[in-house]
């Protein structure tokens, strides 16, 4: 029995837009997968999961509308391929953020905050009170400088977080600590790290640093920032936490590299697919994003500092989510 023409209609329209689909997101998910070619292809891995999880629905669906084929098959190769791709860079990062801890807390544990407060933050008084509820002995700031809504933030914390950068190197990153400490700017190659020498709760020296790098995009304009970083890190001596918004994602082959360059320094990246970006509407239709979509705000930590916890903060009025991470000496006591 022949199907209404309607019904016809609708089929071919569907089944078109499987193929359509199952050859574009299988085609982005292949070139994602070689990100370490060209920043080109980079810059699409930023996106990798997603563009997987799209080839995998147009393979599922030419699957099912499409008759049998040559190009049927040769849509479903290519939508196979590139979610194969995709899930070679993503399962790993994908798995290790199953695994994250969340233990029971300590009185001297280190509770650190990375949060970019948003030059165009719409709830300042909101944002003030889900990082202090948080009860973080340091706080990481991006997007605080200038007459802005992230400056207002910043000033409040002030009232609690007396001590901490000057307000003077707010360009790229401002730190606030509940204990005193000294405070440097580390610069090179185009590359500027604060930094915040300072005492944990478990009495023993830390090193805090923070950045905000740029977009991926104008092209290789992280590369110099990523190996500059490295080299500033390397400088550093005992426990180091650095954290900040990155701007890369960690199925990237950028961020990839970062890991091994700052591995060697001896500090490994706590934040496993933490996806922490957006919180608020990136299009002109103010649609609030049900869910973040690209984990960008990462924090790293010297292997003598175990993870305790690790977890994205609830929604506030910045356009990024604050993260929480906790941190355990593996040495109960100050050394004497």
């Amino acid at each position: 029995m022949r199907s209404p023409p309607l019904l016809h209609a609708f089929r071919r329209l569907l089944g078109l837009g499987f193929a359509v689909t199952a050859l574009g997101g299988g085609a982005a998910s292949a070139a994602a997968a070689a990100g370490a070619l060209h920043p080109w292809l980079d810059l699409l891995a930023q996106f990798a999961p997603w563009l997987g999880l799209a080839a995998l629905v147009g393979l599922l669906g030419v699957r099912l509308t499409l008759q049998r084929s040559r190009v049927r098959l040769g849509l479903s190769w290519i939508a196979a391929a590139g979610a194969a791709g995709a899930a070679v860079i993503c399962a790993p990062e994908l798995l290790g953020g199953l695994a994250t801890p969340r233990g029971a807390h300590r009185a001297s544990d280190l509770r650190l905050v990375q949060y970019n407060a948003f030059f165009a933050n719409r709830d300042v008084e909101g944002s003030v009170r889900a990082v202090l509820a948080a009860r973080p002995d340091i706080v990481l700031l991006q997007e605080v400088g200038g007459r802005t809504s992230g400056d207002r933030v910043e000033r409040a914390l002030r009232r609690t977080y007396r001590h901490g950068t000057p307000r003077s190197v707010w360009a790229k990153a401002t730190i606030l600590s509940r204990r005193p400490g000294r405070h440097r700017l580390l610069r090179w190659r185009g590359q500027q790290v604060t930094a915040f020498d300072t005492t944990a709760p478990d009495g023993r020296p830390v090193t805090v640093l923070a950045l905000h790098n740029q977009w991926p995009e104008p092209l290789g304009a992280q590369a110099p920032q990523r190996s500059a970083l490295a080299a500033l890190v390397s400088r550093e001596r005992g426990r180091v936490v650095l954290g900040g918004d990155f701007n890369m994602t960690p199925w990237g082959a950028a961020m990839r590299r970062q890991d091994r360059d700052l591995a060697r320094s001896g500090l490994t990246r706590r934040t496993r697919a933490l996806f922490s970006w957006p919180a608020q509407p990136v299009t002109r239709f103010r649609i609030p994003p049900p869910s973040p979509i690209l984990p960008i705000d990462h924090v790293y930590a010297a292997r003598s500092l175990r993870t305790v916890e690790v977890r994205r903060m609830p929604r506030t009025g910045s356009d990024h989510y604050p993260v929480l991470v906790v941190l355990r000496s593996e040495v109960s006591r100050p050394s004497p």
